[in-house]
């Protein structure tokens, strides 16, 4: 929900394209020539390329390094599409597949669940360090996830970046989608170079998945590019979901340390206790989205 915002901050995160972006779509060519080759064989390739003219071969080597940049370009215009489709945000004909990812979510979310529950009432000093290990990766994973079923998303990024929306909400009463363009303004800049450098990594791990997808249009050429394709793939994916992870983390550190900032541009009154704070911060988001018309708070001063 928040890919907007980030889709906005495209100057910030496209610094060093030639190697955050050419460098997959050089790779997915040279695949593919490779496939190619596979096929008709090296040695016919090196010899009509080399029995062409000078500049034939010259204008060859730049339009291939143009067919890179344009395609490269393409799929940096596709990411924002593909993560949100990675997410689970999909089109209303696919409902049922929809409800059947949301289901099976559920399922693994409820296994995890039991898990972790038998483990708690043994006691947590009762483990042994394997039980230990056990223990925090299912705390993890329920934390990646939203509390709430119908908040669930059907896929496995989609819960950890939506459990990463939620959070401001759930502890301060903060939406992070209304307020978090209003906090990204008043970030100390190591701060939003941490979030941005982070932003970037699961991008690049989307643009990783979509070079992989895409690699197994060579497999009617050579056979090899099936499991390379799909490998890539599996990989884009297990890095996005990786990455995600730290960007819910660092969304939701953001809000844990710098809220206070957002009360004080606004001139509000710092909440006294932590419920105080939920209503105090849901008020905020209202003020923020449709503003108010009300006597209370009285704004402070600006001293």
């Amino acid at each position: 929900m928040l890919s907007q915002f980030w889709q906005g901050l495209g100057g910030e995160l496209s610094e060093r394209w030639v190697e955050r972006i050419l460098t997959p779509a050089f790779l997915f060519w040279l695949g593919g020539l490779g496939a190619w080759a596979w096929q008709v064989g090296w040695e016919p390739l090196a010899s009509w390329f080399l029995g062409l003219d000078a500049p034939v071969q010259g204008m060859l080597v730049v339009g291939s390094f143009l067919l890179v940049a344009l395609s490269s370009g393409l799929v940096q215009r596709l990411e924002p599409t593909v993560l949100g489709l990675l997410e689970g945000y999909w089109p209303g004909w696919l409902d049922g597949l929809y409800r059947l990812g949301v289901r099976w979510q559920e399922f693994r979310l409820a296994r995890a669940e039991q898990q972790w529950q038998a483990l708690s009432r043994q006691g947590i000093a009762k483990l042994n360090p394997a039980q230990r290990r056990r223990f925090v990766e299912l705390d993890i994973r329920r934390r990646r996830a939203p509390a709430d079923p119908g908040e669930r998303m059907p896929t496995a990024l989609g819960n950890i970046l939506r459990a990463g929306e939620l959070r401001p909400r759930d502890k301060y009463g903060l939406d992070a989608v209304i307020c978090w363009p209003r906090l990204w303004l008043l970030l100390p800049e190591d701060v939003r170079e941490e979030l941005v450098r982070s932003r970037a990594g699961l991008e690049m791990a989307v643009r990783v998945w979509i070079w992989g997808a895409l690699f197994l249009i060579w497999s009617w050429m050579a056979w090899w590019a099936l499991p390379v394709g799909l490998l890539v793939v599996l990989l884009g994916y297990r890095m996005a979901l990786s990455a995600a992870a730290t960007f819910a983390d660092l969304v939701e550190a953001a809000f844990d340390v710098h809220r206070s900032r957002l009360y004080r541009a606004l001139r509000w009154p710092l909440p006294a206790n932590p419920r105080a704070e939920r209503v105090e911060g849901a008020q905020i988001t209202g003020y923020l989205w449709r503003g108010l018309d009300e006597e209370h708070p009285t704004f402070l001063d600006e001293t």
